[in-house]
């Protein structure tokens, strides 16, 4: 799948004269109380009616509905001098274009090699590069509505260099990090949080920080004093291999799981909430349930195939008389165990609409009747 499949929602967004609602997010204002906020949106100089707010562990959580609202009130924030951030209206999401091919140039003589080239970014940042500066990648964010990928496409180099332009793609596992307070989650553009340092983890912001950009001969002197703002192990801010970084990303994901298994049980009902009770029969359940008659159909099938096999398998046990069978017979599932069994597993399946809570289903299953749980 090429880039501009990939990023269909990016080019969707680029159409100019699209009369979608602006999505405001949510402010997070820490260290402030109810009153606060609600004396702060009820000042002349705010005047915000629509409103609504949740205490949350560090402050507060401001959500508003319209963009004139939220403007207004990240401007009296920010006079006031609150910590705060917050993410960019749906309007104001930037078209992200990541230009590679180039080796490390200073950005001011890279914007004005693209603004002769008929291209205007509304920012330039050099997100990575190669040890030797052999090779850099440029992240380049356009207006919404500026600019189409196959039109940067037709500039085939810049100072006479081959490049490349593709959409910016995120990691699916990764963790966005704020360039200003370096905590997770967010990013620089709309943060009025204390600034940390990237590389000391002092309170300034990184390009003031005292120590050198690049170690010479006192290298191991200024290493030692570098200091994670998040951890405050000896490593940067940005170390991929951050403990806080991880047990973010790890806490992001776990959240995504709660999510889903939410939506697929049912926000209103426990999880097992949705299942059967052990003596209540297969038929019963599809008959309450009449719009999941034709899924689970099968299911039910599979169970009437289930009894006369296994109707099968104790008639010639018993013709037998094989004493080994019987012996062993404290380690199996007795014929009404093992219906039961399978009555439940496909009771529950029926229930389930993704792989996490078909997984959790059979782990159920198997404490309930392996293990006597």
């Amino acid at each position: 799948m090429n880039d501009d499949a990939n990023h269909h929602q990016q080019s969707e967004q680029a159409r100019p004269g699209t009369n979608a609602k602006i999505r405001c997010p949510p402010i997070f204002v820490y260290n402030w109380s109810v009153t606060q906020i609600n004396n702060l949106m009820s000042s002349p100089a705010v005047s915000v009616k629509s409103f609504t707010q949740k205490v949350i562990k560090s402050g507060i959580r401001l959500q508003v509905k319209e963009k004139v609202d939220f403007d207004k009130a990240i401007g009296a924030l920010k006079l006031r001098n609150a910590k705060f951030y917050t993410h960019g209206t749906s309007d104001e999401m930037p078209i992200k274009i990541v230009l590679t091919g180039l080796p490390v140039f200073d950005l001011g003589e890279l914007k004005s090699e693209l603004h002769d080239n008929g291209i205007s970014p509304s920012e330039v940042k050099l997100v990575r590069s190669t040890s030797d500066g052999d090779l850099a990648w440029y992240l380049l964010l356009f207006p919404k509505g500026a600019i189409k990928l196959r039109d940067l496409q037709k500039t085939h180099a810049l100072f006479n260099v081959t490049v490349t332009w593709r959409y910016y793609s995120k990691k699916q596992v990764d963790a966005v990090q704020c360039f200003r307070c370096q905590q997770f989650g967010h990013g620089m553009r709309h943060c009025n949080m204390e600034p940390k340092c990237v590389k000391c983890g002092e309170l300034h912001l990184s390009n003031e920080c005292p120590l050198p950009s690049l170690i010479g001969d006192d290298r191991q002197a200024s290493r030692l004093e570098i200091r994670c703002a998040n951890c405050s192990q000896n490593h940067t801010a940005n170390f991929k291999g951050c403990p806080s970084r991880k047990n973010f990303i790890q806490m992001s994901e776990e959240k995504k799981m709660r999510r889903r298994t939410a939506t697929s049980t049912g926000a209103s009902k426990p999880f097992g909430a949705t299942y059967t009770s052990r003596n209540r029969r297969f038929a019963d359940v599809v008959k309450e349930n009449p719009a999941t008659d034709a899924a689970v159909g099968g299911a039910a099938a599979a169970v009437g195939a289930v009894k006369r096999v296994a109707a099968v398998v104790d008639l010639a046990g018993s013709a037998s008389g094989n004493q080994s069978c019987a012996n062993n017979s404290s380690d199996l599932f007795s014929l009404s165990e093992f219906l039961s069994l399978a009555n439940d597993l496909f009771t529950r399946l029926a229930t389930c609409k993704t792989k996490a809570s078909q997984f959790l289903a059979l782990s159920e299953l198997m404490f309930k009747y392996v293990f006597n749980g």
